[in-house]
Parts: C-alpha cells; structure tokens; sequence
C-alpha cells in the first residue's frame, strides 16, 4: 500500500486504530504505556507533515 493512494480521513482512522491497539498492548506492561504514545503521537505528526508538504 501506497502512502498517496490514501486519503487522509482513512489514514487518520488507521492512525487511530493503529494507537488504540498500541495503548491496549503495553497498558498491560505499565510505563511503556507513555513511550507508546509518544511513538503513535510522533507518527501521526510525520504523517500529517507529508500531507502539508504534498499540498
């Protein structure tokens, strides 16, 4: 898959998703939790950066 066949509403939803399952996984295994939300957080801004340079 192709980042540029995406639009951006899908790839915020798989985000989304992508972060839920990250969060659910390592609440199990307790402070790594914050590092897995740094991750999906910076991620998620990469994405969005691309998205602003292609426009």
């Amino acid at each position: 898959m192709v980042i540029s066949d995406i639009n951006l509403k899908e790839l915020q939803e798989e985000i989304e998703r992508m972060r839920l399952n990250l969060i659910h996984i390592v609440a199990k295994k307790g402070p790594v939790s914050t590092e897995a939300l740094k991750i999906s957080r910076d991620l998620d801004n990469k994405i969005k950066d691309y998205y602003q340079y292609k426009r």
